[in-house]
């Protein structure tokens, strides 16, 4: 697909979106929401679109300012988040502290560790 004023330089552009992959060039001074837009991508809230490093693109910025040309766009949006009992469940585990029994039997094993390696390297 291919958006261009008169005599506008291209820059083309891989949009992926979750299992499809749309090529696209456009104007380099059009905006990354006008490229998802002419691409079909719906702009939904909570969308992100990435580049190959994982940076946050600006949809409301130009193109050519935050991608080189045949630069890839990754389209994601957020999971949607648990409702009902199973969100109940996991706000209470979210909260939850760790027990700390593990961690302090872990300590001690290591001081006695020491304590004992201490005295049989060194007999007083």
């Amino acid at each position: 697909m291919t958006v261009q004023a008169t005599g506008a330089p291209l820059t083309r552009v891989a949009v992926h979106l979750g299992a499809r992959r749309l090529d696209v060039a456009l104007d380099a001074g059009r905006t990354l929401g006008e490229l998802l837009a002419a691409a079909g991508v719906p702009l939904l809230p909570g969308m992100l679109a990435l580049d190959s490093a994982g940076h946050v693109l600006d949809l409301a910025a130009p193109v050519a300012a935050q991608v080189s040309d045949g630069a890839v766009v990754h389209v994601v949006a957020p999971a949607p988040r648990p409702r009902g009992r199973a969100a109940r469940a996991r706000e209470g585990w979210v909260a939850r502290r760790p027990d700390p029994q593990p961690a302090l039997l872990g300590a001690a094993a290591v001081a006695a560790g020491v304590l004992a390696a201490v005295g049989l390297i060194d007999p007083v």
